[in-house]
């Protein structure tokens, strides 16, 4: 609990500083498809700092699948530590996914892929996980509409 409120005491004015870089853009939702293996995505677009550093806390799913963060060649650190939810996190190099982990609610662990990767999928997992569509390395990603 103390770990929590810490983090929030830290995490929120710092994603404040953040938004107001371009306040703008930063409330502007954009959505993009993705195919993975035969099933279509629907995902919001974290294409700033702000929405980057935020991802999914705080934010209402709504009609979206989850949320695609582009990288260009880079090993970025994620973490889930005030999302509501497990999630299946997949990390995409070239048009193929790389690696594949579990990000449990709450966790302050950093998670990185193992090698520079393009592009970082985040799906929320049901309580049961039965919307989980597994491990899927190797598997080929293709964007159906792009910014």
């Amino acid at each position: 609990m103390f770990l929590t409120l810490t983090a929030n005491f830290l995490i929120i004015p710092s994603l404040l500083l953040v938004f107001l870089q371009n306040p703008v853009k930063n409330f502007k939702k954009e959505y993009i498809n993705i195919k993975i293996e035969d099933k279509t995505y629907h995902f919001e677009v974290a294409n700033t700092l702000y929405k980057k550093s935020r991802g999914l806390m705080f934010t209402p799913l709504g009609k979206k699948d989850g949320m695609v963060f582009y990288y260009n060649n880079k090993k970025p650190n994620f973490y889930n530590a005030n999302v509501k939810f497990d999630l299946r996190v997949y990390w995409v190099g070239g048009k193929n996914i790389v690696q594949s982990s579990i990000f449990e609610k709450g966790s302050f662990q950093t998670h990185s892929p193992n090698k520079p990767i393009d592009i970082v999928i985040e799906i929320p997992l049901l309580p049961d996980r039965s919307n989980d569509p597994g491990v899927l390395d190797g598997k080929q990603v293709t964007v159906l509409h792009d910014l």
